[in-house]
């Protein structure tokens, strides 16, 4: 009954709001929005400790591979590490997703502690909203806008994602969730086979939905940020990792200024990465995350520590899931010495 006032009183703060006009400043990155320097905004967490991560998803982990991981995000000054749950982690909430090799939630408390024993804050990050066939897969079809994305307007949070967001804190005890929410579209490929038409309403009411819940309970957001940066507006940059229309890039002077931003760019050849700044300016915590190019990493991590970013995440996307732990180690250092 409170989550689904919760959903109806954002719902009706968004009609109020006119949420669906643009900004048309918005094109501009160097307008800085009211939010910035308020002192009636201090305890949004704009301030705060330089977040060091290394991001790692579950598919396919074991114990004994992730403590491996983390020794190594450790041994390289990684203060976080992102664990994308998706489906290698099996949850009571979220029944008849996980993979034949997830782990059980006993495993889950042997890593928590391995990594409070390192001095390391885990991070889990969700799938919701969009890339459900990682999260609700084909299990909850009624609560589905299309076949990868979950609709807002459904009773998804009460039966769903609260419990599960539940039981995620109860199990790692966490400062930060991350609930994904990349790549629901691609607004540069028209014909990508992933696109999604949700408006842009139903991902504002999905974000604040859950930053609601989660602050209220005290656990801080993090999200992924290309959905938030449309290529028309950063000309003469690498845009691929851009991919919002007019819509969605309004967006990033509408949510709530205290999630965390995660900024990736994996193939960035340029030194400055203007999309950072933009979010900066907008109020919010920004992360530069990189992957596997040592240029790329060095570039952003200079940037981000020029323009007084909140910090870095370093990817190590598909290395350590083929057994490849030269090169994650590889990038785990190039990282840590650049951040």
């Amino acid at each position: 009954m409170v989550a689904s006032l919760v959903v109806f009183l954002l719902l009706g703060a968004f009609l109020l709001s006119g949420c669906l006009g643009s900004d048309p400043s918005i094109g501009d990155p160097g307008i800085a929005d009211p939010r910035v320097g308020n002192p009636g905004i201090s305890d949004s967490g704009i301030s705060g400790p330089e977040i060091k991560a290394a991001h790692l998803s579950m598919r396919g982990k074991t114990v004994a591979t992730t403590i491996r991981f983390l020794n190594l995000a450790h041994a390289n000054g990684m203060t976080h590490v992102i664990l994308q749950l998706s489906d290698g982690v099996r949850l009571q909430a979220l029944q008849g997703v996980a993979r034949d090799d997830a782990l059980h939630q006993f495993e889950i408390a042997e890593i928590v502690s391995h990594a409070d024993s390192l001095g390391v804050r885990i991070i889990p990050e969700l799938k919701l909203l969009g890339k459900q066939d990682k999260f609700l897969k084909d299990t909850r079809l009624d609560l589905m806008y299309d076949a990868l994305t979950y609709n807002p307007l459904s009773s998804v949070y009460e039966e769903v994602v609260f419990p599960v967001l539940d039981e995620v804190i109860a199990l790692f005890d966490p400062a930060i969730i991350h609930i994904g929410h990349d790549e629901l579209f691609f607004a540069q490929y028209p014909d990508h086979a992933r696109n999604s038409d949700l408006p842009a309403d139903l991902f504002r009411l999905d974000v604040e939905t859950l930053t609601a819940y989660l602050e209220a309970r005290n656990v801080e957001v993090m999200m992924w940020g290309d959905m938030l940066l449309g290529a028309w507006e950063f000309a003469g940059v690498e845009t691929r990792h851009m991919h919002a229309d007019g819509p969605y890039a309004a967006l990033r002077r509408q949510l709530p200024p205290s999630i965390i931003i995660a900024d990736w760019h994996y193939k960035h050849t340029e030194t400055k990465f203007p999309s950072a700044r933009a979010f900066m300016l907008d109020g919010y915590r920004v992360l530069g995350a990189t992957w596997d190019s040592p240029k790329n990493i060095v570039n952003f991590a200079n940037y981000i520590h020029d323009v007084g970013g909140h910090g870095h995440i370093a990817g190590v996307y598909g290395y350590p899931g083929r057994g490849d732990w030269e090169g994650t180690e590889n990038i785990l250092k190039v990282s840590g010495e650049a951040f």
